[in-house]
């Protein structure tokens, strides 16, 4: 029961750009090349992106491909 509350508490968190592009070793441009092409979900709060953890596992899913 803890662990199904820890990780349901872990998918509803949210990072910011810079911890996401730090997360993904990637650059800002491809982060915004990213978004505009619907790769990966977003919020803009003013001038503030924000990414779901649960988003961010999503895309990676979605992306995967395996070596067999």
């Amino acid at each position: 029961m803890v662990t199904k509350l820890q990780s349901n508490i872990l998918e509803k968190q949210i990072i910011d750009n810079a911890d996401f592009i730090q997360l993904m070793q990637i650059s800002n441009s491809t982060a915004k090349n990213w978004r505009k092409k619907g790769i990966i979900a977003y919020a803009q709060i003013e001038n503030k992106i924000y990414y779901k953890i649960e988003d961010i596992q999503a895309m990676i899913e979605k992306h995967y491909k395996s070596f067999l």
